[in-house]
Protein backbone atom coordinates (compact mmCIF):
# COMPACT_ATOMS: atom_id res chain seq x y z
CA UNK A 1 0.00 0.00 0.00
CA UNK A 2 2.89 2.33 -0.59
CA UNK A 3 0.79 4.11 -3.23
CA UNK A 4 -1.14 5.92 -0.50
CA UNK A 5 -1.06 9.63 -1.22
CA UNK A 6 0.54 12.03 1.24
CA UNK A 7 -2.78 13.82 1.86
CA UNK A 8 -3.98 10.75 3.80
CA UNK A 9 -1.08 11.24 6.19
CA UNK A 10 -1.89 14.93 6.61
CA UNK A 11 -5.62 14.39 7.08
CA UNK A 12 -5.50 11.75 9.75
CA UNK A 13 -2.39 12.64 11.71
CA UNK A 14 -4.19 15.44 13.55
CA UNK A 15 -6.96 13.18 14.92
CA UNK A 16 -6.72 11.87 18.47
CA UNK A 17 -5.09 8.45 18.28
CA UNK A 18 -4.04 8.98 14.67
CA UNK A 19 -0.33 8.83 15.38
CA UNK A 20 -0.89 5.19 16.32
CA UNK A 21 -2.41 4.37 12.92
CA UNK A 22 -0.30 2.43 10.48
CA UNK A 23 0.06 3.78 6.95
CA UNK A 24 -2.42 1.11 5.77
CA UNK A 25 -4.96 1.99 8.45
CA UNK A 26 -4.72 5.71 7.56
CA UNK A 27 -5.13 5.03 3.86
CA UNK A 28 -8.09 2.64 4.29
CA UNK A 29 -9.79 4.98 6.77
CA UNK A 30 -9.36 7.85 4.31
CA UNK A 31 -10.87 5.83 1.46
CA UNK A 32 -13.77 4.65 3.65
CA UNK A 33 -14.31 8.22 4.84
CA UNK A 34 -14.47 9.39 1.24
CA UNK A 35 -17.35 6.98 0.63
CA UNK A 36 -15.61 3.93 -0.82
CA UNK A 37 -17.27 0.63 0.15
CA UNK A 38 -15.15 -2.27 1.40
CA UNK A 39 -15.59 -3.97 -1.99
CA UNK A 40 -14.43 -0.84 -3.83
CA UNK A 41 -11.37 -0.63 -1.58
CA UNK A 42 -10.63 -4.31 -2.21
CA UNK A 43 -10.77 -3.76 -5.97
CA UNK A 44 -8.69 -0.60 -5.83
CA UNK A 45 -5.94 -1.96 -3.56
CA UNK A 46 -6.07 -5.67 -4.46
CA UNK A 47 -6.43 -6.89 -0.88
CA UNK A 48 -9.03 -9.14 0.74
CA UNK A 49 -12.29 -7.97 2.30
CA UNK A 50 -11.04 -9.41 5.58
CA UNK A 51 -7.91 -7.25 5.40
CA UNK A 52 -10.00 -4.11 4.85
CA UNK A 53 -12.36 -5.00 7.71
CA UNK A 54 -9.52 -5.71 10.12
CA UNK A 55 -7.61 -2.52 9.28
CA UNK A 56 -10.73 -0.38 9.55
CA UNK A 57 -11.70 -1.96 12.88
CA UNK A 58 -8.26 -1.16 14.31
CA UNK A 59 -8.38 2.37 12.86
CA UNK A 60 -11.82 3.06 14.38
CA UNK A 61 -10.59 1.90 17.77
CA UNK A 62 -7.49 4.08 17.59
CA UNK A 63 -9.46 7.11 16.37
CA UNK A 64 -12.07 6.70 19.09
CA UNK A 65 -14.99 6.19 16.73
CA UNK A 66 -17.44 3.32 16.54
CA UNK A 67 -18.91 3.52 13.04
CA UNK A 68 -17.82 4.06 9.45
CA UNK A 69 -20.37 6.89 9.22
CA UNK A 70 -18.23 8.95 11.63
CA UNK A 71 -15.24 9.01 9.26
CA UNK A 72 -16.49 11.73 6.84
CA UNK A 73 -17.12 14.16 9.71
CA UNK A 74 -13.70 13.39 11.18
CA UNK A 75 -12.03 13.94 7.80
CA UNK A 76 -13.95 17.19 7.27
CA UNK A 77 -12.95 18.49 10.70
CA UNK A 78 -9.33 17.66 10.03
CA UNK A 79 -9.41 19.22 6.57
CA UNK A 80 -10.89 22.44 7.97
CA UNK A 81 -8.34 22.64 10.78
CA UNK A 82 -5.37 21.97 8.48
Amino acid sequence: MSAAPKFADRLLTAAPGAKMLSESERWLATLAGRGFSNRQIVTRLVVTVSTVEQHLTRAYRKLGITRRQQLPDLLLELRESA
